[in-house]
């Protein structure tokens, strides 16, 4: 039978988005191949992004494990040729208990090596983190090559990228600022926002964030910035930034979707291990510290003497400058 691959990754954001190499890798080995996603249902849409991605089976958590053993099933019936499970969790592992394939691939989250890391301070990830390539590493042993591919693995639609031209009055080019992240500590400082806004003021800015995010309103007092935090879905949030001539943000997981679609983005690394993008069109913006990094992904409490020190450190003026050489680039 053809090829026909299962992958399991129900959320979140930022991870769905960097797994989203796993499709176009398995297809460049196998063009003949038929793809199919198990994702939570609220982020069902962040795989329209990938033109490799043939089926999309949404699970909803309401339906609980009654729902979960059900979606097993009907799975179950299909015939895979490889099931990857991209998630590791309890979930997932119940459904690979029941969904039978010829070959199968599980990502480890290294659990050993980030106790370790982050309890005991013994240094175990020594080389930047680079979450597309921990998707990829599993998939070696079926020939399928770790690499990160030279040509984005995600697309959008022109159209929708210029219905939300319109509906919003974009007008283009612009630069996208992600002011927020999902755990304080590895938010940039909001006075360098300001800083960095106040020195771009001769250029379109949007800012992006969350409905919860009511800080940003405050980032938003110039003519030339656009403020959409709050009114918008993952997908919508996602043409915003394919139509970006350029993306700032921390690790989240606007910065791994400009990093997939392949729209220049600056990343601002503070504590987190894990929130490195992996393609030549993002930089990354960071500070040398003995203590960095703190934490896997940004949460917990900072041991720096100085609270946020890491991100303290990158300043306004170095992203402005980083700013200028990618437009020179361009």
């Amino acid at each position: 039978m053809k090829p026909r691959l299962l992958i399991i990754r129900f959320s979140s954001f930022g991870d769905i988005v960097q797994a989203l190499a796993v499709p176009q890798a398995f297809m460049q080995k196998y063009p003949e191949a038929e793809i199919h996603w198990v994702v939570r249902k609220d982020f069902a849409d962040l795989l329209s992004f990938s033109p490799y991605v043939h089926k999309v089976w949404a699970f909803d958590k309401k339906e609980g494990l009654a729902g979960l053993l059900r979606l097993a099933k009907t799975l179950n019936a299909i015939k895979w040729s490889h099931v990857y499970d991209a998630h590791n969790n309890v979930r997932s592992q119940i459904l690979t208990k029941i969904i039978k394939s010829q070959f199968f691939a599980r990502r480890s989250k290294e659990r050993v090596k980030r106790f370790l890391e982050f309890k005991l301070r013994i240094r175990q990830f020594k080389t930047r983190y680079i979450g597309q390539l921990s998707y990829l590493k599993p998939l070696e042993k079926w020939g399928i090559s770790a690499q990160i591919s030279a040509s984005p693995p995600l697309t959008a639609s022109e159209s929708s990228v210029q219905e939300i031209y319109k509906r919003f009055g974009l007008k283009n080019p612009y630069v996208t600022l992600m002011p927020s992240a999902a755990w304080v500590m590895k938010r940039w400082p909001i006075s360098h926002w300001k800083s960095l806004i106040a020195k771009l003021n001769t250029q379109n800015i949007v800012l992006l964030g969350g409905p919860e995010d009511y800080f940003i309103s405050d980032l938003a007092g110039s003519a030339n910035v656009i403020n959409l935090s709050g009114q918008l879905s993952l997908l919508e949030s996602g043409y915003v930034i394919a139509g970006s001539s350029l993306v700032v943000s921390a690790d989240t997981g606007v910065l791994h979707l400009a990093d997939q679609l392949g729209v220049p983005a600056i990343a601002l690394i503070g504590p987190s291990a894990f929130g490195y993008p992996g393609r030549s069109t993002s930089e990354v913006a960071e500070v040398e510290l003995s203590c960095k990094p703190c934490s896997k992904d940004g949460r917990g409490k900072c041991i720096n003497k100085i609270y946020q020190k890491c991100m303290i450190d990158i300043t306004p003026e170095r992203i402005e400058k980083m700013i200028s050489n990618l437009g020179a680039k361009r």
